[in-house]
């Protein structure tokens, strides 16, 4: 099972996960398959080298000690080592030990940029509650919990209209990686690191969350754009001939 480190630099502690939430890395904390800290030292700089798996422990201390790994280093300290013959699958990814085939949410298949499927949680189909409705009636919305990804989910997908595919703004990249992070072991630097996720990529994400194909979603959105347009556009020539 392949699968990356993280090495900390000049960290203290062996609570690897207060190690990775310290540093802006909670999303890879797992509620079952919890990650180990040991002491290591890369490049004559000592810290915590935070593993998931027994196999994936060096047996020396240094950059070296790691065979076969490829580095990528980023802001506070942050490295991350992975096997760049065998990249970490969505199989070695998932949270909870959990296999690809039995993801914890129903959830949407995207293709993304390593040529695998990522399973990317349906929104509609978040754990849900009865409530009332602005009229008293009874409906069925997201928990609280889940309520923000409905939301934001949502709200992405009405501004594809507003940004080229291929050109997202990093709030549509911030959200892809959160909507990853529910299913995956993941975050934001892993991502950087492995270069998961091309320009499109972010897009197809949000689109898979609302059991859309990118296209789909992308041509709806243009297409109301354009709608909505042509009637703003007659209801101004009707307001200013009626002005005449």
């Amino acid at each position: 099972m392949a699968h990356y480190v993280v090495f900390l630099e000049h960290a203290e502690g062996l609570n690897a996960a207060k190690l990775l939430r310290d540093r802006g890395l909670g999303m890879l904390v797992d509620e079952v398959l919890g990650p180990s800290a040991a002491d290591a030292e890369l490049d004559g700089v000592k810290g915590k080298l935070i593993t998931w798996h027994d196999d994936a422990r060096p047996e020396r201390n240094s950059r070296d000690g790691v065979d076969g790994k490829a580095w990528w280093g980023g802001l506070h300290g942050v490295q991350i080592g992975w096997d760049a013959d065998n990249p970490p699958t969505p199989d070695d990814l998932m949270r909870n030990g959990r296999r690809h085939d039995a993801p914890q949410i129903s959830s949407f298949p995207a293709n993304l940029e390593d040529g695998n499927a990522w399973l990317v949680p349906i929104a509609r189909l978040l754990p849900q509650k009865w409530t009332q409705s602005e009229d008293g009636t009874p409906m069925l919305a997201p928990k609280a919990a889940f309520a923000w990804y409905w939301d934001e989910m949502q709200a992405m997908a009405r501004s594809f209209g507003s940004f080229a595919p291929d050109d997202p703004p990093p709030e549509c990249f911030e959200l892809a990686v959160k909507a990853l992070a529910m299913n995956y072991r993941i975050c934001p630097e892993v991502i950087y690191a492995t270069e998961l996720l091309a320009a499109g990529d972010a897009p197809k994400i949000i689109a898979a969350a609302c059991e859309r194909s990118l296209d789909y979603t992308v041509s709806v959105n243009y297409s109301m754009r354009a709608h909505n347009e042509t009637l703003d556009q007659k209801k101004t020539e009707h307001l200013a001939a009626n002005a005449g």
